[in-house]
């Protein structure tokens, strides 16, 4: 036995990615129809706008933009190759458009998802790098992720200054019970089972 793996970044570096609030309306880890979260879901109260932090400083390594989905995404890239990713925005800070504009302009399309050199745009911890919105799917809120080096999602509440407490006793409205593959069952089928 190995033991838990040790996380190879300083877990009191990362600071709150937005002003919006502090209040989380999906967990690391919450179960989807085909994956687990890999992340955790900031409220913006049904607002756009709200200012995004970078969480750390580095660089933005990655731009995504799409229809659907995550909408309009940004990955930062630390020194230590952990990733932050910040979804949904509404929009980018003017220097982060700039180049995201000039890409979209190039293949002219809507639709992006393109690497930045590492010294194209650095960002500092706390620098607005984005606004909050609801661009891809869902109503305005903050997806964040932090990812390792190896890009697996990390659980942000392992972080200090992310941590958020909670005062509210769960409540279990259902539990289901789902096969993980096609020589499991529950009580002879292959179905999930609903209780």
């Amino acid at each position: 036995n190995k033991g838990p793996k040790i996380l190879e970044t300083d877990i009191h570096d990362y600071i709150w990615p937005t002003d919006a609030s502090t209040r989380i309306t999906s967990s690391f880890a919450e179960f989807r129809n085909t994956h687990f979260h890999g992340g955790i879901d900031i409220s913006t109260n049904r607002k756009k706008g709200h200012k995004v932090f970078s969480s750390r400083d580095g660089f933005v390594w990655r731009i995504r933009i799409q229809p659907n989905g995550y909408g309009k995404m940004l990955y930062i890239k630390h020194n230590d190759g952990f990733i932050t990713t910040y979804a949904h925005l509404d929009r980018f800070s003017e220097r982060i458009n700039k180049i995201a504009r000039q890409e979209q302009y190039k293949n002219e399309t809507f639709a992006v998802d393109f690497t930045v050199d590492s010294t194209a745009l650095p960002v500092k911890k706390g620098e607005i790098i984005a606004y909050t919105g609801e661009s891809g799917v869902g109503p305005p809120h903050l997806h964040f992720e932090i990812r390792d080096q190896n890009f697996q999602p990390v659980n942000p509440f392992f972080f200090t200054n992310l941590y958020v407490s909670d005062n509210v006793s769960p409540v279990i409205k259902k539990v289901i019970i789902v096969p993980v593959d096609i020589y499991s069952s529950v009580n002879g089928s292959s179905q999930p089972f609903v209780f």
